[in-house]
C-alpha cells in the first residue's frame, strides 16, 4: 500500500504550523509521514516550531532544523532531495499554513493508483484568511483557469 510523505517547510508563525499539522492527523488515511523543515531565522520560533512539533507525540510527525537559514526556494528543494534520498514514493510539499480536507491524501493517492505513469497531481485549493473565510488570490485563481 502507498504511503505519502509530506514535507512542511517552515519559515514562522507556529500557530499555523500547528493547525496545518492537526489537518494533515485528520486525515481518513494514516498512512503517511511529515518532516519539518524549520528555516526560520529567530531562535524562539525555531524553539515554538520544535515545541509544536512534539506536542502531537506522533512518530509519524518529526522535525529538522537546518543549520542555517536557505531561504523558501533552497527549502524547498532540500525537501525534493529528502524525498529522494529517502526513496519516498509520493512527496508533497506542504506549505505550514495550509489546512488539508479530509480526504486530501485519499484522493490524491486514487489518482496516482489510477494511473500509474502519473508523476503529478495539482490539486485544486481554497484560499482562507486568518478567520478561515474564503478570500480571492490571484495566483490561485489562475490555477483554476488552467486547471
Amino acid at each position: 500500500m502507498a504511503s505519502l510523505f509530506f514535507a512542511v517547510p517552515f519559515f514562522r508563525d507556529s500557530r499555523q504550523l500547528k493547525e496545518t499539522l492537526e489537518s494533515v492527523i485528520a486525515q481518513t488515511r494514516s498512512d503517511f509521514s511529515v518532516l519539518v523543515l524549520d528555516d526560520s531565522i529567530d531562535a524562539g520560533e525555531a524553539d515554538q516550531a520544535l515545541a509544536t512539533v512534539a506536542s502531537f507525540n506522533d512518530p509519524r510527525i518529526q522535525y529538522q532544523r537546518n543549520s542555517k537559514n536557505l531561504g523558501i526556494g533552497s527549502n524547498w528543494n532540500q525537501a525534493i532531495e529528502i524525498a529522494i534520498e529517502r526513496n519516498e514514493e509520493f512527496l508533497v510539499i506542504l506549505h505550514a499554513d495550509d489546512r488539508l480536507m479530509p480526504r486530501y491524501l485519499e484522493r490524491v493517492l486514487e489518482e496516482f493508483s489510477s494511473c500509474p505513469r502519473l508523476e503529478s497531481v495539482f490539486v485544486k485549493a481554497r484560499i482562507i484568511n486568518h478567520a478561515g473565510m474564503p478570500v480571492f488570490s490571484f495566483p490561485d485563481w489562475i490555477k483554476d483557469w488552467i486547471r
